[in-house]
Parts: C-alpha cells; sequence; structure tokens
C-alpha cells in the first residue's frame, strides 16, 4: 500500500490532499454515487464493493487517491494513477456543492498534476471524460487539450507548455488525518 501522503503548496493554504484511508471509504462512495452519471461505471456502489475496491487500491503502488480538504474540511476527492505508461487523472468529484466555483477544484487538480509531474518525470499526463460530462470544458479551461475523440469519451492530455506547476509544493509521508 502506498504510505499516507499530505499534499499542499504554500501558495494555497486552505488546500490539502490526503491519501484515503478507511475512514474516508464511506463519503467516496456517497460522493461517487451521487455524480455516477458523470463516470464510465454508473451503477450504485455498495459498501462491499467500496471496501473490495480499497483492498485492491491498496496492492497497486502506482495509484493515488486523495481526499481534498479545505479549511480540515472534506470537500471531494481526486486521484491520479500510472496506467499504460501514462498518467491518468480520475475520480475528480467536487462532493460539497455549497464550495463550489471558487477554483477549489482548480487549486486541487494544479496541486495533484504538480505532484504527479513530479514522482514521475517524462510521463504523459492525461484524463478520459464522457463526452456527456461538462468537466470536458473545465478540463480544457484548465490547461489540457483534446487529443482524441472516440464513441462516448474524449481523452485529454496536459498541456506542459501552458501548466504552471506549484512552485512550492509540500509532500509529507506517513501523514495522519
Amino acid at each position: 500500500m502506498n504510505s499516507q501522503l499530505w499534499l499542499s503548496s504554500a501558495e494555497m493554504p486552505e488546500v490539502e490532499l490526503y491519501s484515503i484511508g478507511e475512514a474516508d471509504l464511506e463519503n467516496l462512495r456517497n460522493w461517487k454515487n451521487e455524480h455516477r452519471e458523470s463516470f464510465f461505471f454508473k451503477g450504485i456502489i455498495s459498501p462491499e464493493d467500496q471496501r473490495r475496491w480499497f483492498v485492491a487500491y491498496c496492492e497497486r503502488p502506482d495509484d493515488y487517491m486523495f481526499v481534498i480538504r479545505l479549511k480540515s474540511m472534506p470537500i471531494g476527492c481526486i486521484g491520479f494513477r500510472l496506467l499504460d505508461k501514462t498518467l491518468d487523472i480520475y475520480n475528480v468529484i467536487l462532493g460539497v456543492a455549497e464550495v463550489g466555483r471558487q477554483g477549489w477544484m482548480r487549486q486541487t487538480l494544479r496541486l495533484t498534476c504538480t505532484y504527479a509531474l513530479s514522482r514521475y518525470p517524462g510521463v504523459l499526463l492525461g484524463v478520459k471524460v464522457l463526452c456527456a460530462n461538462p468537466a470536458v470544458d473545465w478540463y480544457k479551461r484548465n490547461g489540457f487539450v483534446e487529443t482524441r475523440v472516440l464513441d462516448d469519451h474524449f481523452e485529454l492530455d496536459l498541456d506542459l507548455h501552458a501548466f504552471q506547476p506549484c512552485e512550492r509544493l509540500q509532500v509529507v509521508y506517513g501523514a495522519q488525518h
């Protein structure tokens, strides 16, 4: 299992990312179920399904899932994984709608991309988004460019020439939250 990680940046002190633990599973499950129409898997996730996913996740050394905390309050999640020799951003969910449209998720995405690219230098970073998902435009506004259009989804890659990584990334291993 990946060790517990805490990510932050002095540029955006209100937002912190903590790698998930067992205590986060119910929030993750609820957020995913509430937003399932935006994801490839549209079924309802049961507590048992979530537990099985977590057990498998813990066995994947190149898979990172974080709880997003805004001023210590969990507001969503974001993950990335090394998949087919590329970095794949996934499960980007704002779970608390009341804090939406304030730039927190943009900061979260930037923080995640900064860490992913520092952890896996030289590896392409992208995202797969369903065509019907309104987040497609959000990714484009946040530095991703469309590279492929398939029947049901887009593949977008981070434009490294336009991306501004966090300059003061803090990474703490073994962090408790």
